[in-house]
């Protein structure tokens, strides 16, 4: 996770939640911010970028069979 350089100039900080669904062979479409930081754009693309970036991961079961799950993620970005 980069911090985006206008948030850090500004001193910014915050949580963005990143809301997609793990297909059933375990990639991941559909990803959208939930909620965002008001100002802070930056933030946004960042996360989503991120979690674009995610290898594949282990689809959800159900009676033993994959199937498709939606997850929320949250991505915070504080300054120290």
């Amino acid at each position: 996770v980069k911090f985006p350089a206008f948030e850090k100039d500004a001193g910014k900080s915050g949580t963005v939640y990143v809301t997609f669904t793990v297909e059933k062979d375990g990639s991941i479409t559909n990803v959208r911010e939930t909620k965002g930081v008001a100002g802070a754009p930056g933030f946004t693309r960042e996360a989503i970028r991120v979690i674009k970036a995610m290898p594949p991961w282990k689809p959800g079961l159900m009676n033993g069979h994959p199937v498709r799950i939606d997850m929320t993620q949250p991505v915070r970005f504080v300054l120290k």
